[in-house]
């Protein structure tokens, strides 16, 4: 009976050096468990905060694209106002005609200048002869006993 109490308690032992080692191995297998969870929630949780931080981010853009896209299209819808306009001045243009007509009146301006400045300066030397006539008094008399003679 000895013997088998004995072989008993062997087993029993036995079976709490086993049980030991599965609660080791399960403390171990738990703490890896519970370590790949918080991997994997953190994980979670950094792309959840990425996605988030993207998408925010590619609304914003979006929204300034828009707002670019709308100043490209007025600009272009300006630009191509401004060349239908100047293509048709180009085309329907009396420029040349203006400036004929401006040419022409600077033309007949500069003549009628030049015949006022001949008059101008033969009046100017007709008073300038006078001027000298009326300063010299011996001229004068010479000039009247001229005329006299010529008669």
């Amino acid at each position: 009976m000895e013997d088998q109490i004995q072989r008993e308690e062997h087993t029993n032992k036995e079976k709490n050096r086993k049980i030991e080692i599965l609660k080791i191995e399960f403390e171990k297998i738990n703490r890896q468990h519970n370590d790949y969870k918080e991997a994997t929630v953190k994980q979670m949780k950094d792309l959840e905060t990425k996605y988030f931080t993207e998408d925010h981010t590619r609304q914003i853009l979006h929204g300034e694209k828009q707002i670019w896209y709308d100043k490209v299209s007025s600009l272009k819808n300006v630009n191509q106002n401004m060349g239908r306009a100047i293509t048709k001045d180009k085309y329907h243009n009396n420029r040349d005609e203006v400036d004929k007509e401006r040419r022409r009146i600077i033309d007949e301006l500069q003549t009628d200048i030049n015949k006022l400045c001949e008059e101008v300066e033969t009046l100017q030397a007709q008073w300038e002869e006078e001027q000298e006539r009326n300063n010299d008094p011996s001229l004068l008399k010479k000039q009247k006993e001229a005329t006299m003679n010529l008669k």
